[in-house]
């Protein structure tokens, strides 16, 4: 029975009624098993669930069975397998595998969304092609084939685009964070501003707030890609002659915040919590015809937790937005000025 005690897998012993005679600590957290009171038990009893009782009833059990079951408010995924054992006895072992489900369901989620995000420019691309290649060169006017062109090239961009940020998180997601060295926020924060301009062109005001003596242990790649991302997206949803409010300052605890305001089309509240999603948009028609991807705050998000930083929105739907990427104080670094 120590064994038994010591298995990742939840192990139940039933009597040749079903009834309960013994299981480890681990089936007790899977199904709420209490021995002291269920001991002697019928197992249909406990677990109540009616795939189960058929699954139980039946003479053989090829494979296990796949439950769903909600205990306290959160939902759990358990497979169960039934085999028999010893004279006229049975064991029932529990596997937790709620997290090898979500995996999946993300990952399905995730091949079904690039493949979507993919398929429009791909048609849009092909569909000019087929028309330049179909149609009769005198057919197609200069200005029109140059617009056709155009359009390809933003379209292929595009593509570019989503692939380049899919490799971005991908990167994020399988290596392990390395410790970095002292990064100098306010170079990397003032290149980002000033790519920000030319995205802008112009049509917005920019208020800089950056405190240039503090530093972040960590990468360099990673961060300018955190701070772009959250520059870009202002821009995006910022309409002409709004104001960007870019600030770096240090907090009273020895940490540190990165921040960027703008005065623009808000966000609706039940769309902020799944902002950082793979994919996700509050506005698909907008973020697409600003070419966006749909993935720089999900790699925000990786980037704050590889550093010890959280990401975090607040916004009134057509009031505009505030993102900040607190630093913990164990990043934070800060180096003297050097004397004028």
């Amino acid at each position: 029975m120590m064994a038994a005690e010591a298995l990742p897998d939840g192990a139940i012993t039933l009597s040749e009624g079903m009834e309960l005679q013994w299981c480890n600590q681990t089936a007790s957290e899977h199904i709420g098993l209490n021995l002291a009171t269920d001991r002697h038990h019928s197992i249909f009893n406990i677990l109540r669930a009616p795939e189960f009782a058929h699954y139980a009833q039946q003479r053989e059990w090829e494979g296990p069975l796949l439950l769903h079951l909600e205990k306290e408010g959160i939902d759990k995924s358990l497979s169960v397998q039934l085999t028999r054992y010893g004279f006229g006895q049975f064991l029932l072992v529990t596997r937790d595998v709620t997290q090898v489900e979500k995996l999946e369901t993300t990952r399905k989620d995730f091949v079904a969304n690039v493949s979507h995000e993919l398929r429009t420019p791909l048609t849009v691309l092909l569909g000019f092609l087929e028309t330049l290649r179909e149609l009769p060169v005198e057919s197609i006017s200069d200005e029109q084939r140059d617009r056709y062109e155009q359009m390809m090239l933003e379209q292929a961009q595009h593509m570019q685009a989503i692939v380049a940020d899919l490799l971005t998180l991908s990167t994020l997601e399988s290596s392990l964070p390395t410790e970095g060295r002292p990064v100098r926020m306010s170079q990397i924060i003032n290149q980002a501003l000033e790519q920000a301009k030319v995205l802008s062109d112009g049509e917005h005001i920019f208020i800089e707030n950056i405190d240039s003596s503090l530093c972040i242990v960590g990468s360099e790649n990673e961060l300018t890609s955190a701070i772009s991302n959250l520059l870009t997206n202002a821009i995006r949803y910022t309409p002409k002659d709004g104001t960007i409010t870019v600030s770096w300052f240090p907090t009273e605890d020895g940490g540190a915040i990165y921040s960027v305001e703008d005065t623009g089309i808000g966000i609706a509240p039940q769309d902020i919590p799944r902002l950082t999603e793979r994919f996700y948009r509050a506005d698909k028609g907008r973020s697409r015809a600003t070419g966006g991807t749909g993935l720089g705050l999900a790699i925000t998000r990786h980037v704050a937790v590889r550093h010890n930083a959280e990401l975090s929105i607040q916004s009134r739907f057509g009031s505009g937005s505030l993102f900040m990427l607190r630093f913990a104080p164990l990043r934070v670094r800060q180096i003297e000025e050097p004397n004028l």
